[in-house]
């Protein structure tokens, strides 16, 4: 789902505080800013108001009245909230922010702010509590900070793996810099060499081809990569002493 879509859709619905508001006279025309089914529910709460139902049955009659295509949206909206809502170690602020973050994925932090309409210092501070907690992640753009929704945080068994992952490739890709030039690239350097000899090629006149796009592409990645083998952290039902392969470009600099 695109961000804007989803910032669409979660500053577009019709919050709890705003029902409230509608239930206690705030005019459906005030929000015909709403999606069309958030708004067409506010609408139906303002006239149940004016038949002279009493708030709770006003409610109960718009929702009641509500199409199968308006409740397939409020649902897409709901499914959202239940996980949230069940979480017992964020404040009520906290889990409104992390509604909307989970809803539009990744946002920036003024995104947010307007979703929520909330101070954005405050909304800073309620989104670094759930970076903190493990349910978001935050990184930076040219624009500023966004933040992104973590619903299956890693195990902390995972990152140890990523960590060691990391520092084994590290390792590996030190160790080729002091490794021996590959038999393609010496080839390259052998024919400049004093002493060495290259390899002469006879020209016959034939009709030349010129190779396909893909043979080209296949070429050059070939020409441009390597392999690096490293180990793989032992993971439960798999082999501890398997290895994984990352290209590493042979023009790396290599120390005199």
């Amino acid at each position: 789902m695109q961000c804007d879509e989803a910032i669409s859709f979660v500053f577009a619905m019709l919050t709890l505080e705003m029902i409230c508001a509608l239930l206690q006279g705030l005019p459906a025309d005030h929000l015909d800013h709403l999606d069309r089914p958030w708004y067409l529910l506010a609408v139906r709460i303002e006239r149940a108001l004016k038949d002279g139902l009493d708030p709770t049955s006003a409610l109960h009659a718009a929702l009641s009245n509500s199409a199968e295509w308006e409740r397939q949206v409020y649902l897409r909206a709901y499914t959202q909230e239940e996980p949230v809502l069940a979480l017992p170690d964020v404040t009520q602020r906290q889990k409104e922010a992390l509604i909307a973050l989970r809803y539009a994925g990744a946002c920036s932090l003024s995104q947010l702010s307007r979703i929520l309409a909330q101070d954005r210092g405050n909304t800073s501070r309620r989104l670094d509590v759930l970076v903190e907690k493990g349910y978001a992640v935050k990184y930076f753009r040219r624009d500023g900070p966004y933040f992104l929704a973590i619903s299956s945080p890693l195990p902390a068994e995972t990152r140890s793996q990523v960590a060691e992952l990391m520092q084994a490739f590290k390792q590996a890709l030190i160790a080729s810099q002091d490794s021996p030039l590959p038999p393609s690239e010496a080839r390259e350097k052998g024919s400049g060499v004093k002493g060495v000899t290259s390899p002469t090629t006879t020209t016959t006149p034939t009709t030349s081809t010129t190779p396909t796009k893909a043979t080209a592409s296949t070429t050059a990645t070939t020409s441009s990569t390597q392999s690096v083998d490293f180990p793989c952290p032992a993971q439960p039902g798999r082999n501890s002493n398997a290895t994984g392969a990352f290209p590493v470009a042979n023009h790396l600099p290599r120390p005199p």
